[in-house]
């Protein structure tokens, strides 16, 4: 057996969390304005990279943090 280990490091996806901090004002288009398409992401999203992740397809891929969050970590404005 082999034992491969990676991570996903999502953005800010739009799930039933995230509905508190919603509710604030501005947060959510503060949220938004993180990411490159300026949306949050889906959670279905973050599932599909899951679903590769585990399949076949990705068995050279180990040992890596994969960032699902719409380009955030590469194209920071700050």
């Amino acid at each position: 057996m082999v034992i491969r280990v990676v991570g996903i490091a999502p953005g800010g996806v739009d799930t039933p969390i995230l509905d508190q901090a919603k509710v604030r004002d501005g947060v959510e288009e503060q949220i938004k304005k993180l990411h490159m398409r300026k949306v949050l992401l889906d959670s279905e999203e973050l599932a599909n990279v899951a679903a590769f992740l585990v399949s076949e397809s990705a068995s050279g891929i180990n040992g890596q943090i994969i960032n699902v969050d719409d380009g955030f970590t590469s194209f920071k404005s700050w």
